[in-house]
């Protein structure tokens, strides 16, 4: 009898050692402000991802518009400059779908990081989408250039 009540007491003792002061969810794991902090960076996060979305469409749609050219131009300067845009825009729409693969969830990261680890984490996010999304934007306006380009010597023809 006395080593069952022995073994229940170690058990109750350890079990209220083992787990003072730690988090019993991850909602505990971090304090409302925290999370809200947290929650926030995530926002400014994805608000640069959708900024950047928006760019798609008109991309693939210029790309489909320039890709007939490279059969069809003479010029060599003009078959490299639509060359070039094509793999910019390529290159560009594939740097979104790699970041949009990896991009960080909120769930997963308050899961294994602290609180300073994931707002890094979400700043230096929010930082690479935004340069994803301004490359986005300058390899659009090159391919426009380069088509209305192709356009305003094709009506001087």
């Amino acid at each position: 009898m006395r080593i069952y009540i022995l073994s229940i007491t170690l058990a109750l003792f350890t079990t209220a050692c083992g787990s003072e002061g730690q988090p019993q969810g991850k909602e505990e794991k971090f304090t409302t402000e925290q999370q809200a902090t947290q929650q926030e960076a995530f926002k400014k996060m994805m608000d640069e991802h959708d900024v950047a979305m928006e760019k798609i469409i008109e991309m693939n749609r210029l790309a489909r518009s320039l890709k007939p050219y490279l059969d069809s131009l003479d010029d060599k300067r003009q078959l490299e400059a639509v060359n070039l845009a094509i793999t910019r825009l390529e290159t560009a729409d594939e740097a979104m779908m790699q970041w949009m693969a990896n991009s960080p969830k909120l769930g997963k990261l308050r899961d294994t990081l602290q609180h300073e680890q994931i707002i890094t984490l979400l700043v230096n996010e929010e930082k690479s989408i935004n340069k994803i999304g301004e490359d986005m934007a300058s390899s659009l306006e090159n391919g426009k250039a380069v088509l209305a380009g192709i356009q305003e010597t094709q009506k001087e023809d």
